[in-house]
């Protein structure tokens, strides 16, 4: 497999579970639904992770990485103390 191809998969597949995450909570989270989501077969996107204790690491792991990203690196280069209160609060709502 092409390791540019796997990995946006594996992004399409993690950025399709955080919706479904944010809508429905980890409940809503099932190879099935992802696979329907993705327009993967069940056994493809099951080869991207292995068990679905290890998508949903996975998707804890990328929801964290991008808060650090769009909260916690924005509100770093603001000004120290308020500024950087308020974008990190204004970033994480």
């Amino acid at each position: 497999m092409n390791t540019a191809k796997g990995f946006e998969t594996r992004q399409r597949i993690l950025e399709h579970g955080l919706e479904l995450v944010s809508q429905e909570g980890f409940a809503g989270v099932s190879i099935g639904r992802l696979a329907e989501g993705t327009r993967l077969s069940k056994s493809g996107l099951f080869a991207h992770f292995g068990s679905l204790e290890s998508l949903y690491i996975a998707l804890l792991q990328h929801a964290a990485e991008l808060a650090r990203k769009d909260v916690m690196e924005v509100a770093l280069r603001q000004p120290k103390g308020l500024p950087q209160l308020q974008t990190y609060f204004e970033r994480l709502l």
